[in-house]
């Protein structure tokens, strides 16, 4: 579930559907000229290990799901 998920995610991400978040993520946290991740929202996509999160969480979600 989580490879499916992260798949989808990475091509959203490479599609620019999260370039409104990744502008709003930029704007309101103070970076290191220097990073990968500042680099990343500069150039309209989220950071990989935001991407792995949002993979997580949807994961976990399902797994909770399924033993409630």
């Amino acid at each position: 579930m989580y490879a499916e998920r992260k798949a989808v995610e990475l091509a959203k991400n490479a599609a620019g559907d999260y370039a409104a978040t990744a502008a709003t993520i930029l704007s309101e946290k103070n970076w290191r000229k220097d990073t990968t991740t500042r680099a990343a929202y500069e150039a309209g996509r989220l950071s990989d290990g935001h991407i792995h999160a949002r993979a997580k969480r949807y994961a976990v979600k399902l797994f909770l799901e399924t033993i409630s």
